[in-house]
């Protein structure tokens, strides 16, 4: 084999390597405000939920053990149990569960649904290396499927189940 039949090695990029996506993913996200955006659910038609969140800093310690968030749901519904969810951050004794209706009432039908978006709100800059989600199980066509992660209104994770 002569060298001009070889290829070199950084030149190989299998396809199934090749990710699309419309932003930048920072290694390790840092900022003061993160909004977790709820796009959809499992099936239900106006529920969806979560029965807790991790945050976990670079050095995988919780978060919360030492810096705790103010946990705030736009838009806010008026049968959504809001006392929970402050709570869903500390879920390391019981496991609490948050759902609420993510119908918006002022849209019509047609225009579809406003996905729910949950602020973790920090008086300092915090560093998330990692999310540990705990789904919505007492219905769990209630659970989140699809999501977006933001830290200060830059997009830096999303995902969509098929």
């Amino acid at each position: 084999m002569t060298d001009e039949e070889l290829i070199p090695f950084n030149s190989f990029k299998p396809a199934h390597l090749w990710i699309n996506q419309d932003y930048e993913a920072p290694y390790l996200p840092t900022g003061f405000v993160f909004k977790l955006q709820l796009i959809s659910n499992w099936g239900d038609q106006k529920t969806i939920g979560l029965n807790g969140i991790i945050l976990y800093d670079q050095l995988n310690r919780v978060i919360s053990d030492y810096v705790t968030p103010k946990v705030v749901s736009y838009p806010i519904a008026e049968d959504s149990n809001e006392n929970n969810l402050n709570n869903i951050i500390n879920n390391n004794k019981k496991v609490r569960s948050w759902s609420t209706d993510y119908i918006n009432k002022n849209l019509s039908h047609s225009e579809g649904l406003q996905p729910v978006s949950l602020y973790f709100v920090f008086e300092r800059p915090v560093t998330i290396a990692k999310m540990h989600f705990i789904n919505y199980t007492i219905n769990p066509l209630c659970g989140v499927k699809d999501f977006i992660i933001f830290c200060d209104d830059s997009i830096i994770y999303q995902v969509n189940f098929w």
